[in-house]
């Protein structure tokens, strides 16, 4: 039994999907490569390390929202399009995760 990590849903035991961290660093490798863009130029852009890109495209290191909105900014992308293949444990098919409950008051 894998053990629950920091950033994992609540409810889920970890583990058993990709987290919310790797799914985030990937998106921003892909944009990132899309755009023909090497570490160095974007790190240079958000005054980071090239370690520091790294770690965050690994999914090893979180990306705050500060960060986030300047890898918004520098890769031409809404923050919305870091998550929009997350989808965490226990949400696959419910209202919350097809949108059916938006603007319900």
């Amino acid at each position: 039994m894998t053990s629950r990590q920091f950033g994992d849903p609540p409810g889920s035991r970890g583990g058993s999907q990709e987290s919310v961290d790797a799914s985030v660093g990937r998106r921003v490798k892909n944009r990132r490569e899309e755009l023909g863009l090497d570490m160095r130029a974007v790190a240079t852009e958000l005054c980071l390390s090239i370690d520091e890109i790294l770690e965050i495209e690994s999914g090893r290191r979180r990306a705050g929202a500060a960060v986030l909105s300047a890898f918004s900014s520098a890769l031409n992308v809404p923050i919305s399009y870091f998550f929009t293949d997350y989808e965490p444990d226990g949400l696959q098919g419910t209202a919350h995760s097809n949108g059916a409950n938006r603007g319900a008051t």
